[in-house]
């Protein structure tokens, strides 16, 4: 068993985790903490040409969902239409990472 120490430690995040940071001058403080943040494709076509270049400065994982997350993704909006399609496709990036 790893020790709690050892654990890597990811953040994964989505639109309004962002754009609240932003709005309270934290965005730059969050992208220099000591773990590796996560995010998805969806999520930054949701944000401005300013957010995206802080994000790019920094190590931002970003990830494109395959095929099959995709189809998993459509599945899960079709049962729920108050989940928006950018926070169902984080969620598929938690589950997976």
């Amino acid at each position: 068993m790893i020790a709690p120490s050892q654990w890597y430690k990811i953040l994964v995040t989505d639109t309004n985790i962002f754009i609240d940071l932003e709005n309270a001058n934290l965005i730059d403080e969050f992208l220099e903490i000591n773990w590796k943040t996560a995010t998805t494709d969806f999520v930054l076509e949701k944000l401005d040409s300013l957010m995206l270049e802080k994000i790019k400065n920094h190590d931002v994982r970003v990830e494109e969902l395959g095929k099959k997350e995709i189809k998993e993704l459509v599945v899960l909006r079709s049962q729920n239409k108050r989940i928006s399609v950018v926070d169902i496709s984080v969620m598929l990036l938690a589950e997976k990472t």
